[in-house]
């Protein structure tokens, strides 16, 4: 039974009610339509499993989609003082999130501040064009924040997508095996089955706490 049938056989069927949070991030039925059917995966979706992956581990921080692509696209206002509520440099070592391309297309980044490092990977095969782009906004963005280069963009293998709507997929299963110290090529098992695993994985850890009316789901 996959994570949409448990809360439908709990008695929800309105996609837009909100079920619980992961972190900040609060998670509808909807949220888990885009993971479990065969769609494009939403923000908060992301948002919520990069939360997860990173959450036990000190010294770790997965930046939102909504701030990371604004860094990694180069927008002015990413350097602004006034962009982020706190210094996501301060006191880490590593920064990982979602990056969405061209607002559709999701990607890995991640950032080792100790080996002053970059890893972009996606899930399409990367461009070195890109991969060059999205370096010197980060390399831009950190200097405006006094964390100078050089940065080294570093490879790594890993499985392709062959269809155009699973990227939010392999970009969270790349995340949670690099994350988690896997070494070499990075694989994904069967798409499917990995909607299926991460739903369930994000709905068991909600925090439901607050949420009336779904207390039978506890």
């Amino acid at each position: 039974m996959n994570v949409l049938q448990i809360i439908k056989s709990r008695g929800l069927h309105e996609s837009h009610v909100n079920i619980g949070r992961v972190g900040p991030y609060l998670l509808h039925i909807e949220s888990f339509q885009s993971l479990v059917d065969q769609k494009k995966v939403s923000d908060e979706i992301m948002d919520a499993l990069f939360h997860l992956f990173t959450m036990t581990q000190p010294g770790v921080v997965a930046i939102n989609t909504h701030t990371l692509t604004q860094i990694l696209e180069g927008e002015a206002r990413a350097r602004s003082r006034y962009f982020t509520k706190r210094n996501i440099f301060e006191n880490i070592n590593e920064i990982v999130g979602p990056y969405l391309e061209d607002g559709n297309h999701w990607t890995f980044f991640h950032c080792s501040l100790v080996d002053q490092t970059i890893l972009y990977l996606n899930s399409l095969g990367e461009q070195d064009d890109q991969y060059s782009k999205l370096a010197e906004n980060w390399s831009t963005f950190a200097a405006s924040k006094g964390f100078q280069g050089p940065w080294k963009m570093i490879k790594r293998c890993h499985a392709l997508q062959n269809d155009s709507i699973s990227c939010g997929v392999f970009t969270a299963v790349f995340a949670e095996a690099f994350l988690g110290g896997a070494k070499g090529y990075l694989a994904c098992s069967p798409v499917q089955q990995e909607r299926e695993r991460l739903g369930l994985l994000l709905f068991s850890s909600l925090d439901r706490s607050g949420f009336c009316g779904i207390c039978h789901f506890i």
